[in-house]
């Protein structure tokens, strides 16, 4: 089941450098969620923010709470759009194509609206 709402949202996609094992960054990303107000329901609905890790380096990671790369990155628009402006030549693990492959192999119709240039510089990248 993919995620669909008749609100808009924001999506925005970063760049982390982290010293974080893939387990003790996606406890803290749990607990920042928690502070903005998220309160976990299960299933794909509105919220207030959800936070993902899309990919960790190379690694594959297959565990009851965590899928690295991120399992449906490659079939949503609307995080490809973003992450092709900061890493268009990045290439998932397991299906072997760039950020910028998958979106252009994305159906017609898939849509995203860019508001703008949200790129920030990162000093040492």
């Amino acid at each position: 089941m993919e995620f669909s709402s008749p609100h808009w949202f924001y999506n925005l996609v970063a760049i982390v450098r982290t010293s974080l094992s893939p387990w003790e960054l996606v406890l803290r990303t749990l607990e920042i969620e928690r502070q903005l107000g998220r309160v976990r329901k299960g299933g794909l609905k509105d919220r207030v923010v959800d936070i993902d890790i899309l990919f960790y380096g190379e690694e594959v990671i297959r565990g009851s709470w965590l899928e690295v790369p991120h399992p449906r990155l490659h079939r949503r628009a609307f995080v490809l759009v973003p992450l092709c402006e900061l890493v268009p030549e990045w290439r998932h693990p397991l299906l072997g194509h760039t950020v910028q492959e998958l979106l252009e192999d994305l159906p017609e119709g898939s849509r995203v609206y860019r508001l703008g240039p949200l790129v920030a510089e990162v000093p040492g990248r």
